[in-house]
């Protein structure tokens, strides 16, 4: 699978994370909430103390988490999880129909501000479309008003609040961002 970027970045390579590649996820995933947290924005503390680092590993070795490389070298994260998770369920409510859920998208550091975040979701949604997916959700803290107008200029209708995050949807459909 490769990813053209918008903005004329070079072409990167979007494949499953193998339990190979699970130090350079979790490296890249507590860089990035080191930086979160260096802007002093109340979210991923949890994922710096290791809170997650099971949680990432169980999500590689059942090929949900995907890895972007750029001649080898990790650009970006993010997971897809097809059913809920607890987490899923303690914001969103317990739903069944079929909905995939965003979790951990990062971009390393030297790539922030260059719409590869945006570039990845839309190629996402383009996979899930493909896939006959009916929704893609995720949610954020919701003060982060960075990220909420983020999700939303991507598309992302904010269709509640539950526990202090915002919660977000992306109906799929069949979708070119050529």
């Amino acid at each position: 699978m490769k990813l053209k970027s918008v903005d004329r970045l070079k072409e990167l390579e979007i494949t499953l994370a193998s339990e190979n590649d699970a130090a350079q996820i979790t490296e890249l995933l507590k860089d990035t909430a080191r930086w979160i947290q260096e802007k002093e924005i109340d979210q991923w503390r949890f994922l710096l103390n290791g809170g997650e680092d099971e949680e990432i590993k169980a999500a590689i070795k059942q090929e949900e988490t995907f890895l972007i490389t750029d001649k080898g070298n990790a650009t970006a994260t993010f997971t897809l999880y097809y059913t809920q998770n607890e987490w899923d369920q303690y914001v969103w409510g317990n739903h069944s129909n079929d909905a995939v859920y965003l979790h951990r998208l990062a971009v390393t550091r030297s790539l922030i501000g260059t719409n590869l975040g945006k570039d990845i979701l839309h190629w996402v949604i383009q996979y899930l479309a493909d896939k006959g997916k009916l929704y893609l959700r995720l949610d954020c803290v919701e003060n982060n008003e960075k990220l909420n107008q983020f999700y939303q200029i991507c598309g992302f209708e904010k269709v509640g609040s539950s526990h202090d995050h915002s919660l977000y949807e992306q109906p799929l459909q069949r979708k070119s961002f050529e």
